[in-house]
């Protein structure tokens, strides 16, 4: 990926110091459409956001792209990928499936994707997401191993995902999570 702006190059080095497995390489790759997306968008421009809260957009873009995103969903429909704070991202109507939750400071702590018809699979870069403390994946679309970056959201208390998400074995990282309250996979492992 060669960045065609300013921005988007600031964008790419600071997510790649941050996420070094992150990669732009392939141009149809959530994490390109997550930086395009980010690059383009007004609000990340205009509200003088810190490092940490452009890191925290570019990993919940990542997210959202990497489990189906507009392929499957038309983004808007499901109040995501929104001109205004990720905080405000959620499904009409419904205050609390499909939706993220922030804290007082602005900070993702807990994500819950429960009714959106889901694809894909769970991204590294919700490593980024190190606040966050409740995961919710309840739609048994996705497939992929739980990634190892997960264990770098040292405030986990609750992940909740379906059985059809977890290949393979999970993550030693998980180790690391010392405030994991309750681990919980939906249906038997593949």
């Amino acid at each position: 990926l060669s960045p065609t702006t300013e921005f988007e190059s600031y964008l790419a080095n600071l997510i790649l110091v941050s996420s070094p497995s992150t990669s732009f390489e392939d141009v149809a790759s959530p994490q390109t459409s997550a930086l395009k997306w980010l690059a383009d968008e007004t609000f990340a421009r205009s509200a003088q956001l810190t490092e940490e809260q452009l890191l925290q957009r570019f990993a919940i873009a990542t997210f959202w792209y990497s489990v189906g995103g507009p392929t499957s969903l038309v983004a808007t429909t499901y109040g995501w990928l929104e001109p205004t704070s990720e905080c405000n991202w959620k499904s009409p109507g419904n205050e609390f499936s499909d939706s993220i939750v922030c804290d007082e400071n602005q900070t993702i702590i807990a994500i819950s994707m429960e009714k959106a018809g889901l694809s894909g699979s769970l991204p590294a870069e919700v490593g980024l997401l190190s606040q966050v403390q409740r995961l919710e994946v309840l739609q048994s679309g996705l497939v992929s191993t739980l990634p190892t970056e997960i264990g770098l959201c040292l405030s986990l208390v609750s992940i909740l995902l379906p059985s059809t998400l977890i290949t393979g074995t999970l993550p030693t990282e998980l180790g690391r999570l010392t405030l994991m309250e309750s681990f919980s996979v939906t249906g038997g492992m593949n």
